[in-house]
């Protein structure tokens, strides 16, 4: 009850200022990017300008061609993920950096969590790339310009997906650009991955990397459970990952709710059987119950759980610009349980904590147990001082 009655008296002290940039192992969401004019730009990798700082910046889950031989032995292994010539890897890398630069025209966003991606010249880290809500990473592989290869996130990014469904939205892409032979695609007709994609789709075969998984049917599904989309209420930006559904047949699906069964899209010019048969894993018409211990799982009943101790799954932290009472910080605790992410919630720490505090929540499986408040009309989880 006496933290409580500080906590409250803090409440109208002006908030402190929020946490600093550049900390491995925290998500940062850097908005108003531009790309910077350098040599060592190419199709993953470039150098970025944020605020007043310049950083380079390799993409998670891709891996474009090189734009020369300096390293054959990556040249080699390009070749073989692609079954081109040698000598095709090159012009393939060129066409991705090219690509890369087009799309980075103008300002874009950058997500990442300060980890090393082993630069030469200078220190890169990996970062999620994000324009106009779309990703650079998907749209190099959709391009035939990318592999699946490289290093992935290990949980959610901020307002991203998980990395599994992530994975399956690349594959999808990879496909998509095998069937229009685009890219470095249009050089591979001889490729297992080509000539047998018919096949592949039927069996439940999918490629990450240069690694095999076999999936069935179930197991895809559960994959897919914490990323289902509510049908009546998804917005076409989300519709449109899923497989076969491009921007007019998402726009076509908006127009046309609410459904009252998922069999009514059929009605929809474009989606046929087979069709619907495709996206039903991945569809709901109602939203499910948010899963416990989840920020959602206690916005959905603020009446039983507001200013109680309430415990949620951290699956990853992020950087808030949120206000906080003087002596405390502010951070973003993304939420998950059991693998099913549902919310963020803002969370206060006393400075004296707040350190130890990031270190021990950037790792995975840490629950955390605090004081479900709301602070300036926004609810709140509010580290008590045992």
């Amino acid at each position: 009850m006496r933290l409580f009655i500080i906590l409250v008296l803090s409440l109208v002290l002006k908030a402190s200022a929020s946490a600093a940039e550049h900390t491995p192992g925290i998500w940062s969401e850097l908005t108003n990017c531009t790309l910077v004019k350098s040599g060592l730009n190419d199709g993953d990798s470039f150098l970025v300008k944020h605020a007043t700082r310049e950083d380079v910046f390799r993409l998670y889950y891709v891996d474009t061609p090189e734009k020369y031989n300096t390293y054959r032995q990556r040249v080699l292994d390009q070749a073989r993920y692609f079954s081109i010539p040698e000598q095709g890897v090159i012009s393939a890398g060129i066409a991705a950096s090219n690509f890369t630069d087009k799309f980075l025209k103008g300002e874009f966003t950058v997500v990442t969590k300060w980890e090393d991606a082993r630069g030469d010249s200078q220190p890169r880290y990996f970062a999620m790339i994000i324009k106009e809500g779309r990703h650079l990473s998907t749209e190099l592989v959709r391009n035939g310009l990318a592999r699946i290869y490289g290093m992935p996130t290990f949980e959610r990014w901020p307002h991203g997906y998980p990395p599994k469904i992530y994975l399956s939205i690349l594959k999808d892409a990879e496909r998509y650009a095998q069937s229009k032979k685009s890219g470095i695609w249009s050089q591979a007709d001889s490729s297992a991955q080509v000539s047998g994609l018919a096949n592949l789709k039927s069996q439940g075969v999918m490629h990450v990397g240069n690694e095999v998984l076999i999936t069935t049917e179930t197991e895809q599904s559960l994959a897919m459970n914490d990323r289902m989309l509510n049908i009546n209420a998804a917005p076409a930006s989300e519709l449109e990952t899923l497989p076969g559904i491009g921007p007019a047949l998402a726009a076509a699906i908006v127009a046309a709710r609410p459904f009252s069964s998922l069999e009514a899209l059929v009605e929809i010019p474009g989606i046929s059987a087979n069709k619907l048969a495709a996206i039903r894993p991945y569809i709901i018409l109602n939203e499910a119950p948010p899963p416990k211990k989840t920020a959602d799982y206690y916005y959905a009943d603020l009446k039983q759980y507001l200013n109680t101790e309430i415990t949620v799954a951290v699956a990853s932290l992020a950087f808030s610009d949120a206000s906080s009472p003087e002596g405390f910080k502010a951070i973003q605790l993304e939420t998950s349980f059991e693998g099913r992410n549902a919310g963020s919630i803002i969370a206060l720490i006393p400075d004296e904590y707040f350190e130890s505090f990031v270190e021990h929540y950037s790792l995975p499986g840490r629950e955390f147990s605090g004081l479900f408040y709301e602070y300036k009309d926004e609810k709140v989880l509010v580290y008590q001082r045992k």
